[in-house]
């Protein structure tokens, strides 16, 4: 997947419509189950993430960038 700078920030209520199309198009790309599952766990994740932290961007390139290193340096990469 390519990173794009910057789109649309969604509404809150729209994450299910993104997390719902991320699904739709990883079966569409016939990921295995298990990948397709552990990316809408890290989907979720960082969207959960970006709401603690006021993200405003959260589609940013260096958004995710910043969530990516936080999860290596609290060691849960």
């Amino acid at each position: 997947m390519e990173f794009r700078e910057p789109i649309t920030t969604p509404n809150p209520g729209e994450y299910e419509e993104i997390y719902q199309q991320y699904e739709d198009y990883m079966l569409l790309k016939n990921y295995a189950r298990s990948t397709i599952k552990t990316y809408l766990c890290n989907y979720r994740k960082y969207i959960e993430w970006s709401e603690r932290n006021e993200v405003v961007d959260p589609y940013v390139q260096d958004r995710v960038k910043e969530y990516l290193l936080y999860r290596v340096r609290a060691g849960v990469w």
